[in-house]
């Protein structure tokens, strides 16, 4: 399982805090490591005497808070780092991460990245809402409002991403009970933590993640393969043939920054307002079958538009097609030469061969 400890809150709060801090430690020696800090035990002891009095609250509040699933020190792949705890409740995420002190600006956007993570790549929370949440001791008084503020369209993260809510622990049993308000079912904690993780990292952000100091192994666990590729290609021609059946347009976004922008997204869903026969649909971010589109253009940039002389749009536009339609008279997939381990290889040895010079090491052999 990816999580250190899993649990329903009923079993959680019948366990003994020195139950709970030997499953944490047992699991933190069996995932490698050899040394642990008595800093982060001390940690570990403080955070679950908040939490468990947090949802010893909850459980007074509403008995169907013991059904609620529990897992802690729940590890990001590629990151390399670990969500405090993570509390289903009923069909709806929570991810929480506990500070000590004033909660700086990095800390809302590590969660948040952490919330988006797993919307994206984690197989069980792709459609489920995910709330950040922050505990801290200097929390402001929590706006629950935000909870009830949803996008229009659910192929936005945001659709699904709640903002990151600060709270303190005298008053998260509060906030957790008003999220359970809106939701109903049930996720099951065991299928949820061994639901697949699949991230699919681009060439380029492997190479930072390498020279970031990031294992190979995490780095290497992804799928990007002719049957995904294929998957989005009959989703996309599913969408063009449903809107040429219902005479509507249909969109593709292959860039879902153009929402981002709160200004832009204003802007765009007013038009949509104007024209309800148009609709959108998004494409996942760093899906790795894009690659390919943009191998398209690179060609078609360095064969036809770099070689030629156009004194004119007409002229552009006469040669793009020239090019198309010579293309699509003999056309060729794309496919990948290299298999993973190959190009992981590569990127070590650049990795390698570029952080030695720098190395404290050879910086003493120079002096």
């Amino acid at each position: 399982m990816a999580s250190f400890y899993r649990a329903r809150v009923g079993e959680f709060l019948s366990h003994t805090e020195e139950h709970v801090l030997a499953c944490l430690a047992t699991a933190y020696a069996n995932r490698g490591y050899t040394r642990q800090y008595a800093e982060q035990t001390l940690t570990w002891e403080r955070d679950i005497r908040s939490l468990r009095a947090s949802l010893e609250q909850c459980v007074l509040l509403s008995d169907s808070a013991k059904s609620w699933g529990l897992l802690l020190e729940f590890s990001i792949l590629r990151k390399e780092l670990r969500i405090d705890a993570v509390l289903l409740i009923r069909d709806l995420i929570v991810v929480l991460e506990a500070k000590t002190g004033k909660v700086p600006l990095q800390a809302k956007r590590q969660i948040e990245e952490y919330a988006l993570l797993l919307h994206y790549f984690h197989k069980a929370s792709t459609e489920h809402r995910i709330v950040p949440i922050i505990v801290s001791p200097d929390a402001a008084e929590t706006n629950l409002a935000t909870l009830n503020q949803h996008e229009f369209f659910p192929q936005l993260s945001t659709y699904w991403v709640a903002q990151v809510i600060s709270v303190s622990w005298q008053r998260l049993s509060s906030v957790l009970s008003a999220i359970e308000n809106n939701t109903e079912g049930q996720i099951i904690a065991e299928t949820w933590d061994n639901s697949p993780y699949f991230p699919v990292p681009s060439i380029i952000e492997a190479a930072v993640a390498l020279r970031s100091g990031l294992s190979i192994r995490e780095i290497a666990h992804s799928e990007a393969s002719e049957h995904e590729i294929e998957n989005v290609r009959q989703s996309i021609q599913a969408y063009v043939d449903q809107a040429r059946i219902d005479k509507h347009h249909a969109i593709c976004f292959f860039n879902w920054g153009t929402w981002f922008r709160k200004d832009i997204s204003r802007l765009v869903r007013q038009w949509l307002q104007k024209r309800p026969r148009y609709h959108l649909h998004f494409t996942p971010t760093h899906a790795s079958w894009l690659n390919q589109v943009q191998r398209w253009f690179a060609l078609l940039t360095q064969r036809q538009i770099k070689r030629g002389s156009h004194r004119s749009v007409q002229q552009l536009e006469t040669a793009i097609r020239e090019f198309i339609a010579a293309h699509n008279h003999q056309p060729q997939p794309f496919r990948w030469t290299k298999s993973a381990d190959q190009i992981l290889a590569s990127i070590a040895r650049f990795a390698t061969a570029t952080l030695a010079p720098h190395s404290p090491a050879t910086y003493t052999r120079n002096q």
